[in-house]
């Protein structure tokens, strides 16, 4: 199951592993490590429930996100217009 980030390396998506590896573990880590920060951060000024409505807003925001997104890379091409 871990390798299931090299996939994106394979020569349909033309990156190579070592970049993958590099988002995909640093790249996180740096990223969660920073939101943790900011969002205690902003948990010791907030009222609690303004900070619940905006996070459930947020998680909405990236969801719609998701599903506009193009799922392969047919989709994408399709919808860039090549």
């Amino acid at each position: 199951m871990a390798a299931i980030n090299l996939f994106a390396a394979r020569e349909r998506f033309s990156y190579a592993s070592q970049v993958v590896v590099w988002v995909t573990g640093a790249g996180v880590a740096l990223t969660s490590a920073a939101g943790a920060l900011l969002g205690g951060y902003i948990a010791d000024r907030v009222d609690r429930a303004v900070l619940y409505v905006c996070s459930g807003l947020l998680g909405v925001r990236s969801l719609w996100r998701c599903v506009d997104a193009a799922h392969s890379a047919f989709l994408h091409n399709r919808r860039a217009g090549v």
